[in-house]
């Protein structure tokens, strides 16, 4: 039920004084004094370490980082390009990265533009730096599977989601090798093409395809970061038109008195939005409960599978219910969420009123550069309601004016405050939001609606995900990537929420029947 307006008002100006007083406080007794202690180290590091130390690590980025970076629990982010040919080259991947990664300078500045490339992470003082790494190899960075001494479980041809378990496990069994450089290209060869997506652009006769994965540790970048940085190696800079630019609301008025005005109406603003959000949140937990009594730790993401359905049908569900397409992915994320839980889980009974869900927001102005420049969006999925098309229009609602609330950027602003304390705090705060995280994360990325090309080898389809690390909020996950007009859905879960793959299966069946449902325009009761 929507709040009365009414009485946000009136709890804001009753609950502003005490915000202000309590940020005041605390900002003076603790975060002064530590980003003073930051300040001090980022000087003396420039002053007494510059040979061994370049910069000190930028607090968005520092929060990824506050963990065993090179551990197999480590925050590693990646992309599987799917190739047409049985393997594109050691030389030729190799050849790319030099001429348009490791060599590229920034047209304003004349620096590197990625120099962290041929650098590494070093903890001094409390804090992370950026160190050049001693004696970088193109070579160690770019290398095929079979050269590498891991034990792989085998590629079945007969299942469909035997390549994703594949590149989940290279993904975490390869650690990264604390004097070396964060990133690696790994070239997966001769891949039966029934495993890929649909060969409908190249025509080629090959029987077997590759996937080029890429992986780098969090934090270096984003999503956007990621497919930025691979559209400038290949040359098809088009890839991110869409999904680099933000949706949040952007007032335009440049001029002083306007930017006064507009900063002083957003501070206004922040008590009201902060105020709304914790009323929303107070009915509920916003958790699913756990499906059994597993701690999590170790694997923990044990199921994992994904589907391919056409980008028309979403857009055919947008146009019908006029709404926006996240609205629609996250609607059919809740729907597959209700429907696995009332069959599989503890029943309908057990279900939570609303579920917090969490999902990556773009802010505008993101940089060329490796860097991690989002924000968090949280809203409550009403998990409760039986309605597919009420629960729709709710979830399009909410997002809307998230959208347009302060809430965004204060977490930016957040985040970034918390990346600038000492590691061992970040860790701390991390670990804590883990425990008390949303059981829902959605994360999408809009690719190219045409086919592109490596040199000459057409791209047949994109998969993106991460490594699972161990401060990671229990619960499902839903990640999209579009490309060549189809969306590849991908659901995972950890252990305690599910047990297998099976498991898994049946909660992505959950979330296409629901799409099914939404593009039907029939009230369906779940």
């Amino acid at each position: 039920m929507e709040l009365n307006l009414f009485l946000k008002i009136f709890a804001t100006i009753v609950f502003t004084p005490v915000l202000l007083f309590v940020s005041i406080i605390g900002f003076l007794l603790f975060i002064l004094p530590l980003l003073t202690y930051r300040a001090i180290i980022s000087v003396l590091a420039r002053c007494f370490m510059s040979r061994q130390l370049r910069q000190m690590v930028s607090p968005t980025n520092a929060i990824m980082g506050a963990e065993d970076i090179f551990g197999v629990s480590s925050f590693t982010s990646f992309a599987a390009i799917e190739l047409s040919i049985p393997s594109p080259g050691v030389d030729y991947i190799s050849h790319c990265v030099e001429k348009n990664g490791l060599e590229v300078v920034n047209s304003a500045t004349g620096a590197l533009l990625y120099p962290e490339l041929k650098e590494t992470v070093k903890s001094w003082m409390g804090f992370l730096f950026w160190t050049p790494a001693l004696n970088f190899n193109i070579r160690n960075h770019v290398y095929c599977s079979k050269d590498l001494n891991l034990s792989l479980p085998k590629l079945k041809t007969e299942s469909n989601n035997a390549l994703q378990l594949y590149i989940l496990h290279l993904v975490r069994e390869k650690t990264w090798v604390p004097s070396r450089p964060l990133w690696d290209f790994i070239i997966i060869p001769n891949i039966p093409k029934n495993l890929l997506s649909p060969d409908t652009s190249s025509k080629c006769n090959e029987q077997l395809g590759s996937i080029l994965l890429f992986r780098m540790h969090h934090i270096l970048g984003d999503g956007i970061c990621i497919f930025k940085f691979l559209s400038n190696i290949f040359g098809f800079s088009h890839v991110l038109q869409t999904a680099a630019k933000s949706n949040l609301h952007a007032n335009k008025n440049s001029t002083c008195q306007g930017i006064f005005l507009r900063k002083l109406i957003f501070c206004l603003r922040i008590p009201y939005d902060i105020l709304g959000e914790l009323l929303r949140s107070c009915p509920s937990p916003g958790i699913i409960p756990k499906m059994n009594d597993r701690d999590g730790k170790g694997s923990r993401l044990v199921g994992i599978v994904s589907n391919d359905i056409p980008v028309s049908k979403i857009k055919q569900v947008r146009q019908l219910h006029q709404v926006d397409f996240s609205s629609v992915l996250i609607a059919i994320f809740a729907g597959g969420s209700r429907r696995f839980i009332s069959k599989i889980g503890n029943g309908i009974k057990n279900l939570p009123l609303e579920v917090e869900i969490m999902f990556p927001l773009p802010m505008p102005g993101h940089p060329s550069s490796l860097t991690n420049h989002i924000s968090h969006g949280f809203i409550r999925v009403p998990i409760s309601e039986p309605d597919g098309m009420k629960r729709l229009q709710l979830i399009h609602r909410r997002i809307m004016a998230l959208r347009k609330s302060t809430l965004p950027w204060t977490t930016f602003f957040l985040l970034g405050l918390v990346g600038s304390l000492p590691t061992v705090l970040v860790t701390l705060l991390r670990k804590f939001g883990g425990q008390y995280g949303p059981s829902l994360i959605f994360t999408n990325l809009l690719g190219p609606a045409e086919p592109v090309k490596i040199g000459q080898f057409f791209v047949l389809g994109l998969r993106v995900g991460s490594n699972a690390p161990v401060d990671a909020p229990s619960g499902y996950c839903l990640m999209a990537i579009t490309y060549n007009g189809n969306a590849r859905l991908t659901v995972g879960g950890l252990s305690n929420y599910l047990s297998n793959q099976e498991d898994a299966q049946e909660f992505l069946k959950g979330c296409l029947e629901e799409l099914d449902v939404l593009a039907r325009d029939e009230s369906a009761i779940v």
